[in-house]
């Protein structure tokens, strides 16, 4: 079909959309300034024992669009720090990963002797009887405490740090250096056992500790050390990981995702086959996950301690009683959200390619409404028998009265917070429709009386004459709207914020955009919503319902 751009034609009543747009620009009385761009990516020191979760957590944060990966080590734990780092230096090679430097620590913890069982070790150091890419070559790695220091002291902005094995190289980094607290941003640590019992006996029998975890126990007086650093300390303990697991369907989604993802699944593949089940724990690979979205645990400020005199308690973390709170721990965690979030990183679902650490990450926020919305979304006014997710993955919400353009207020819209500087919103919509006002409709949203919109809707009253593709505006210097003239009911919109410009842009076909509109940006503290009005003020007896099949928000 034909398509034609036409500007708005001026509307007189409240409920019309008034002015017409291709007259002027809305321009506030003063315009906001422009904004640097914050560092998108999260940077993060990566710090494990050598353990098939703990590496399997590693290929998730290197899938990660988010996550800025600054450095890898290995602590005393599950494998020899010196030989296992080799094969992180080896993993990353294959996977084409350069630039990440490494760092292994001491073979044995600060203080006492627990330890793991020599047999565990060694099948570590020979990668569980996976092949080991690039087996014959050597990279070159440092201690982890120096490394740790270098790189926290030299990040521009303070470092996430995720641990999975004792605390052993943290501690002695806080202790080569205490002022390295003062760039580390938070601390997330698989690690713990607050109100369940301990994991000694998964692999020494009848041992008679039963309340300590074997991160912990592995290192108690690291684990102290770090506990009282004063540090914004996340551990997610036993307590969590003990009810989140992961089926071989579950990790066979990873598979469509690439070499990454694949690595990833082969580790896990073995994990369960180990195990003899179907489905298995993921206590380091739910904890990166944590670390990148906090939102998918609900965490509790409590006051703990590590025992670290030798004997049936040594390692336990153990609450004090009317002491002050000083570790978040992770108690409530969303089993469905953290499988779901495992395999749309994994399979590329959040993003369309994973950049290597290092490149500039492109996509930001990307929800494809697979069974569940994603961490990030607030609803605004939520009429929960209005909205839902079909089988086959579209987010459809039920057109009511009420509109952020004619009443400044609107039920159902579902809102995320936009990034600053520059980025770009896009979403695949089906919409039908038929009355003045009916609108599906993609959102900038500052306030009810400041936005920007894309929307499918129905106008008779534009030059563009009924059925199309719209982009609204409305701020305190005036509202408006330009067309284009359309009766496909499956479109893409898209709002590309550029400055202090933000252009329409829309596309019947996949990628094959065309420029609606171009405008001022007035909207500060923007927030990307998604909402759907019915029309009824205009005698429509039947309501509007949109279909959303993807929301995506990218970067420069």
């Amino acid at each position: 079909m034909k398509k034609f751009l036409f500007a708005a034609c001026l509307m007189a009543s409240l409920v019309a959309v008034s002015s017409c747009g291709g007259s002027r620009q809305p321009t506030p009385a003063s315009s906001p300034s422009p904004r640097a761009a914050p560092e998108r990516r999260l940077p993060v020191l990566f710090d494990d024992d050598g353990s098939p979760d703990g590496t399997t957590a590693l290929l998730y944060l290197l899938s990660h669009p988010r996550v800025d990966l600054k450095a890898a080590t290995i602590s005393y734990g599950e494998t020899h720090p010196e030989i296992y780092i080799q094969h992180v230096g080896r993993i990353l090679d294959a996977l084409g990963v350069t630039g990440i430097p490494l760092g292994y620590g001491q073979d044995s913890p600060m203080a006492g002797n627990n330890g793991f069982p020599e047999r565990v070790r060694e099948a570590g150091n020979e990668f569980w009887g996976l092949p080991i890419p690039n087996a014959p070559k050597t990279y070159p790695a440092q201690p982890a405490p120096e490394l740790w220091v270098s790189v926290i002291n030299g990040s521009p902005s303070p470092v996430t740090v995720f641990v999975s094995g004792p605390a052993t190289n943290l501690a002695q980094a806080l202790q080569l250096d205490p002022n390295i607290k003062n760039n580390i941003a938070a601390v997330y640590m698989m690690g713990g056992a607050v109100y369940a019992p301990g994991n000694i006996d998964d692999l020494l029998s009848d041992h008679p500790n039963k309340v300590a975890e074997w991160n912990i126990f592995g290192d108690p007086q690291a684990a102290h050390i770090a506990f009282e650093a004063g540090l914004d300390f996340h551990i997610i303990p036993l307590d969590a990981t003990n009810v989140v697991l992961i089926s071989r369907q579950d990790v066979n989604q990873w598979r469509q995702g690439g070499n990454i993802a694949d690595l990833a699944a082969d580790v896990y593949d073995m994990v369960l086959a180990n195990q003899g089940g179907d489905s298995g724990k993921i206590w380091d690979l739910m904890t990166a996950a944590i670390l990148v979205d906090p939102d998918l645990c609900g965490f509790q400020s409590l006051p703990l301690q590590v025992i670290t005199q030798e004997g049936n308690t040594s390692g336990q973390t153990a609450v004090v009683p009317g002491g002050q709170p000083n570790i978040s721990v992770c108690l409530e965690p969303n089993v469905d959200l953290i499988v779901q979030t495992l395999a749309d990183v994994f399979s590329g679902r959040t993003n369309d390619a994973i950049p290597a650490p290092g490149a500039s990450a492109a996509p930001v926020f990307r929800d494809d409404f697979t069974a569940k919305l994603r961490q990030g979304w607030t609803w605004l006014d939520e009429d929960p028998s209005r909205w839902g997710i079909t089988p086959d993955g579209w987010l459809e919400i039920m057109g009511e009265d009420g509109s952020v353009y004619a009443t400044g207020a609107q039920s159902n819209l579902l809102c995320t917070q936009a990034p600053e500087g520059d980025f770009e919103v896009t979403v695949h919509l089906s919409a039908d429709p038929v009355v003045d006002f009916q609108q599906a409709t993609l959102y900038l949203v500052q306030d009810g009386g400041t936005y920007i919109a894309m929307n499918r809707g129905y106008c008779s009253l534009c030059q563009s004459g009924g059925s199309g593709v719209h982009m609204e505006y409305k701020s305190a210097a005036g509202d408006g709207t330009y067309a284009a003239s359309t009766e496909d009911t499956d479109v893409f919109l898209q709002l590309a914020v550029q400055g202090q410009t933000v252009t329409g842009n829309y596309a019947l076909e996949p990628e094959a955009w065309q420029s609606l509109a171009q405008m001022e940006n007035y909207v500060e503290d923007a927030r990307v919503c998604l909402g759907v009005s019915n029309g009824r003020s205009a005698g429509v007896d039947a309501d509007l319902v949109g279909r959303f099949d993807f929301v995506k928000i990218t970067g420069p």
